[in-house]
């Protein structure tokens, strides 16, 4: 291999330039070192190492004077060395090295070099393995057709190689070529065609001896039938033939279904030989059929036996007929004749013969002349025998010359005889008459071509079928594209029969009845039909859609359907008058005939289906009484739409009129008497309805969402109007609502925006539910006396009301005025409801003597309430009843009032006074919450508590005055009151829960001595307090971020909570205290001098956290546990001693607490939490030292102490 002769050429070239650069090295060491031996490395004579391509071992030896090394040139490829030597290193001495190579699975040579060193002396040699043999196809299988073909074989071998074919297919496999190489080499194999029949395998086998690959060839088989031949021409006499046929199947003969072929012989085996008697022509015409032969169990594998008989003594001519062009010429015609003949030339002037030759084979020369009118002509020439009569005879048509022409076609299929192929794209107007086919339909389709040219340049633009029949031929006119054939039916414009032609002008038969389906979809240049009296009956689907130049149609009588989308995209179409007789409108039978402004509807109409009309702008229609069924959106999308239409069709289910539509006036027909719910729903597009005096009544969302209705007349015949009837009539501006109208229902004119003013006749006794809501437009109304009730939201969303509630109304609904605006309103007080003028604004309201009441809720959120006079007959005000009135200013409480109720004046934050009379006992929680401006509050005598949040937030409030019957004030009572400064608590009030917490003001509070164990302080502006004597528990003074310094009496045993005392700096705690509780001076960021007498014996969690400006604290002997979190977040503590009392100390004591110095006299180490939420902050306390007692430092050393005091030093005694 050529790899490896480079590979040893390149390890020669290394070893010499190794050994050079040895003796280089080697000479410049003995210059330096002229006292050193001359050689380190002795009986040294390896040469270079091969081994075979498996794995192997050899040695070699060596004398060295000196430490050695033997090492190999990296071997690697992504895995472990191929190539390894033990040992690697020695000392002086006498030595064997072993080399072992693993296995070399490539294909590749490969080789590496050893390298021995002592001392300054190296030597080399190399290690080369051979390359594994291999011999690889590319693909080993093929598969091949009956057929057979050639297949290639590459292969890639580094070893000679012979192939050898299989014997079992040395028949039908052969090499095409010999060559071959140790490389890569392409093989090609020729495959036989198989005849057997049956699938067979072969075998090509590639070898070197030693390796092996086999290439398997498959060959398909299948059934055979070959005919020696195919056709088979046979005298008019008759003759029997012969025909050999080839067959490895068992097959069966198909024979003709004629007389005069007989089978007379029966088939053998395998090959075969068959007879065939064919029996004399007697008649005048050459005669054909076929003879199949089969495979019984594959139809599809067979031949075919053509047998052509020649007629009787027949004179034939080459042409069936000839077509001249309307410009004449010279025509040749070939006659084959087996007698004798002559020629007869017709009786005109136009034809005539120019020569005449030959006996047997004749050839005849005829010249036609010009034609020079519109007209088409026919004649025939006639070839006789005149002894035996027999003739031929050739028909001649002639076309007309121009753009008009006018043809009559006696036999179908024959219209082109007369138009010449080279004529019948310039023909503009055609006028037929006589019998039309299939082909006949076609031909015209051609010549028409379609509006744009895209098919064929047929210019036919004007067709006058009059006088012609269609007539039903066989023959298709057209075949779609899917293979469907479109044959002509009898006297009917057929299915597509002119889709898309460039017809401008039609004139359809007499004869014809019907036209179908499609007929003339898409001539988009069609603008006239002309339709004869008593002719068409029906109109079929689509049949004159996209028409878009189609203006006018006149329909004759008889007609009796217009099918579905009939006219449908007729975009020029302006009037249609339908006949008598018509039943049915199909769906969308106008659709898109956006021109169309006036159509005529017979009496005899009973049906007009779904969209029929949509898309049809500015008409005028008039839908008769006979209608039976009308389809929903039969007038979808129509611009300028006037409709009279009886009441019947106008429902919730089946409208007719689309909500696409747009200025639409509707005229309701005479003679209807309700219009019913949802009748015209959600239709902005009507501009107007005029309702007959035969109407009595208006259903429920009758006129809903009719956004383009501006004014209506009710005539006086209605008494009844449904609920939501005309509810979002946005542009509605007049309504005339008439005197014998005696029910108006709920939400009757919801939202009707733009309603300014609407009279109430005298037989209505109620306004019901919603009837006006959202009318913001409505300014005055006047309610007449006749009203007896007002229902829920009657009036809501009215944003510039005035209105009176005459007395005669007993009753207004829950809502009724809600989200007014601005509402001037004269009514009775006992009438208010929940939430009545929830989230009115710039409400102005005067309520009547005699009420006694204001209901929960009445005025909740009624932002814009200024003020409002509350008649002395009041003696109640319910809860929220004034809630949310933020510009509520000032407020007499009536003297009968006994109770203001829970939230009565929350949110006021306009109200700066109130007059709370006498008769008040309670006031009730969040009376006054939130009342920002409110400035001075005197409350009664006879009061005796003040509930929770009564009067907070309160930040104005500067004066209260408690009177001398108080005996409780709530929680958080004047919460946040931030400017009150001064308050004096009467002695009668014995409890008091935190009432001024945030009272930051408050510096004065005058309290009876009682008072000092509650909380009467917290939370307050209070700078300095001295305990009263006699107390014996100090209540709390939590978050008096003003205190800085606190006295106590003797016999005080137990303080409450000081936490959040921001500012207090120092605080001795008195003795008798036992207990210092959980997080008692917590976040007295201050406080830097604490003094705990010796009574405490408990420190609780958290007692002193984060108390970030403590130094030092002594803790007295008698408390055995310091609890978790005491003394967390002091962030300045440095000096800690703890008594001899001290036996544990919980998680978090000192969190974060900097110790520099901790002395402990408990004998016994105190148990601590460890190090994760330890007692200590490990990193802080680093480096501290710990004073224990004398003798004690081995305990501490040897406890959990040990986790975070490094220093640890025994106190003297």
């Amino acid at each position: 291999m050529k790899k490896s002769r480079y590979t040893d050429l390149s390890v020669v070239l290394f070893t010499l330039l190794s050994s050079c650069i040895f003796f280089a090295a080697c000479s410049k060491g003995n210059e330096d070192n002229p006292e050193q031996p001359e050689n380190i490395i002795e009986d040294f004579e390896q040469g270079n190492m091969n081994f075979t391509e498996g794995a192997g071992e050899q040695t070699f030896s060596f004398t060295a004077n000196t430490a050695w090394t033997v090492s190999v040139a990296s071997t690697r490829n992504g895995g472990a060395p191929w190539c390894t030597v033990a040992p690697t290193s020695g000392n002086a001495g006498s030595h064997t090295i072993k080399v072992t190579t693993t296995p070399n699975e490539t294909y590749d040579d490969r080789s590496v070099t050893v390298t021995l060193k002592a001392g300054t002396e190296v030597r080399n040699f190399v290690v080369s393995q051979k390359q594994k043999d291999a011999l690889l196809l590319t693909n080993d299988k093929f598969e091949v057709g009956q057929n057979g073909g050639t297949v290639t074989v590459e292969v890639k071998a580094n070893v000679s190689y012979t192939t050898t074919i299989g014997e079992e297919c040395k028949d039908w496999i052969k090499e095409n070529s010999n060559t071959r190489a140790l490389s890569t080499t392409t093989k090609s194999y020729d495959i036989a065609m198989n005849e057997n029949g049956k699938k067979r395998e072969g075998s090509i086998i590639f070898s070197d001896g030693s390796l092996t690959e086999t290439v398997h060839i498959y060959q398909a088989g299948g059934s055979i039938i070959l005919l020696s031949q195919n056709d088979c021409h046979v005298g008019a006499s008759g003759e029997e033939i012969t025909v050999e046929l080839r067959s490895n199947c068992d097959y069966e003969v198909m024979m003709p279904s004629v007389d005069w072929i007989k089978e007379t012989m029966t088939r053998g085996m395998s090959s075969h030989t068959l007879h065939y008697t064919v029996a004399a022509n007697d008649t005048y015409d050459g005669r054909e059929a076929k003879i199949v032969y089969r495979d019984r169990s594959d139809n599809s594998i067979a031949d075919t036996l053509t047998i052509l008989q020649a007629q009787k003594d027949a004179i034939i001519v080459s042409e069936k007929e000839v077509k001249v062009g309307s410009e004449g010429g010279t025509v040749e015609v070939k006659i084959d004749a087996n007698v004798d003949f002559e020629m007869q030339l017709p009786d005109v002037d136009w034809i005539s013969e120019v020569s005449t030759r030959g006996l047997s084979t004749h050839k005849k020369y005829l010249k036609i002349a010009e034609n020079t009118g519109e007209t088409s002509r026919t004649a025939e020439v006639v070839f006789k025998n005149t002894t035996s009569g027999i003739e031929e005879a050739l028909p001649i048509s002639q076309s007309a010359k121009g753009k008009r022409v006018k043809v009559h076609v006696e036999k179908a299929g024959t219209l082109s005889d007369y138009i010449a192929e080279s004529e019948k794209l310039n023909v503009e107007e055609l006028e037929v008459s006589g019998n039309l086919g299939g082909k006949d339909i076609a031909f015209i389709r051609e010549m028409a071509g379609t509006y744009n040219h895209a098919n064929t340049e047929g210019k036919l633009v004007y067709l006058d079928m009059t006088e012609a029949n269609i007539v039903a031929d066989g023959e298709y006119y057209l075949r779609s594209s899917s293979g469907k054939e479109y044959l002509p039916t009898e006297n009917t414009i057929g299915e597509r029969m002119f889709t898309s032609r460039g017809l401008q002008t039609i004139l359809l038969p007499k004869s014809v009845t019907s036209i179908d389906d499609y007929a003339f979809s898409s001539c988009h240049s069609l603008n006239k039909v002309v339709i004869y009296e008593n002719s068409v009956k029906t109109i079929g689907m689509a049949a004159f859609e996209y028409c878009s130049s189609l203006a006018d149609i006149i329909l004759p009588e008889g007609v009796t359907t217009i099918a579905r989308s009939a006219f449908w995209g007729c975009s020029s179409l302006s009037r249609i008058d339908l006949p008598e007789g018509v039943t049915t409108i199909g769906h969308s039978a106008f659709y898109g005939c956006e021109k169309l402004s006036s159509v005529k509807l017979p009496n005899s109409l009973t049906t007009i289906e779904g969209f029929a009309f949509s898309g049809c702008n500015g008409l005028t229609i008039t839908i008769p009484d006979n209608v039976e069924s009308m389809s929903m959106l039969t007038f979808s999308d129509c611009t300028g739409l006037d409709i009279t239409i009886p009441g019947r069709f106008l429902t919730k289910i089946e409208n007719p009129i689309g909500s696409n539509c747009k200025d639409v006036r509707v005229t309701i027909a005479e003679g209807t008497t309700v219009i019913e719910e949802y009748a015209f729903q959600k239709l902005p597009g009507i501009v107007s309805v005029t309702i007959p005096e035969s109407v009595t009544s208006i259903g429920h969302a009758a006129f809903w969402q009719c956004s383009g209705l501006t004014d209506i007349v009710i005539p006086s015949s209605v008494t009844e109007i449904g609920d939501d009837a005309f509810s979002e009539c946005t542009n509605l501006t007049n309504v005339t609502l008439p005197d014998g109208l005696t029910f108006i229902g709920e939400g009757v004119f919801v939202k009707c925006t733009k309603l300014s003013e609407i009279n109430i006749p005298k037989k209505i006794t109620a306004i019901n539910d919603a009837t006006f809501s959202g009318c913001v437009s409505l300014r005055n109304m006047v309610i007449p006396d006749n009203i007896q009730s007002i229902g829920v939201r009657a009036f809501e969303y009215c944003s510039h009301l005035t209105i009176t509630i005459p007395e005669t109304v007993t009753s207004i609904g829950s809502q009724a005025f809600r989200n007014n605006v601005d509402l001037t309103i004269a009514m009775s007080g006992n009438l208010l409801d929940n939430a009545l003028f929830s989230d009115c604004e710039n409400l102005r309201i005067t309520l009547s003597d005699g009420s006694t009441f204001i209901k929960e809720s009445a005025l909740i959120n009624c932002s814009g309430l200024i003020e409002i006079h509350i008649p002395n007959s009041v003696s109640s005000i319910g809860a929220n009843a004034f809630y949310g009135c933020t510009n509520l200013k000032n407020i007499i409480i009536p003297n009968k009032v006994t109770s203001i109720e829970e939230r009565t004046f929350y949110e006021c934050k306009e109200l700066v006074s109130v007059v709370i009379p006498n008769s008040v006992k309670s006031i009730g929680t969040e009376a006054f919450n939130g009342c920002s401006a409110l400035k001075s509050i005197v409350l009664p005598e006879g009061m005796t508590l003040i509930k929770k949040w009564t009067f907070a937030d309160c930040s104005s409030l500067v004066d209260v005055t408690i009177p001398g019957t108080m005996t409780t004030l709530e929680f958080h009572a004047f919460k946040n009151c931030t400017s009150l400064r001064s308050v004096t608590i009467p002695n009668s009030v014995n409890t008091a829960d935190a009432p001024f917490y945030g009272c930051s003001s408050l510096s004065d509070i005058k309290v009876p001595d009682h008072l000092y164990e509650t909380s009467i302080f917290s939370g307050t502006g209070i700078t300095d307090i001295t305990v009263s004597e006699g107390t014996t528990a100090v209540g709390s003074f939590a978050d008096c971020t003003k205190l800085t310094s606190i006295t106590f009496p003797e016999g005080v045993k137990a303080l409450t909570d000081f936490s959040g005392c921001s500012s207090l700096r120092a605080i001795d705690i008195p003795d008798g205290v036992s207990v210092i509780g959980s997080a008692l001076f917590r976040g007295c960021a201050n406080l830097t001098k604490v003094t705990i007498p010796n009574s405490v014996v408990s420190l609780e969690w958290f007692a002193f956290s984060d108390c970030s400006s403590l130094t030092r604290i002594t803790i007295p002997n008698h408390i055995a546990t310091i609890s978790s979190g005491a003394f967390s977040g002091c962030s300045l503590l440095t000096n800690v001693t703890l008594g001899s009392g001290v036996a544990s100390i919980e998680d978090m004591a000192f969190h974060n607490a900097p110790i520099r110095q901790l002395r402990c006299y408990a004998v016994v180490p105190p148990k601590l939490h460890g190090v994760a939420n330890g007692s200590f902050s490990a990193d802080l306390v680093k480096g501290a030292t710990l004073y224990v007692p004398a003798g004690t430092s081995i305990a501490y050393s040897e406890s959990d102490w040990k986790i975070y005091f490094e220093n640890i030093i025994e106190m003297e005694e």
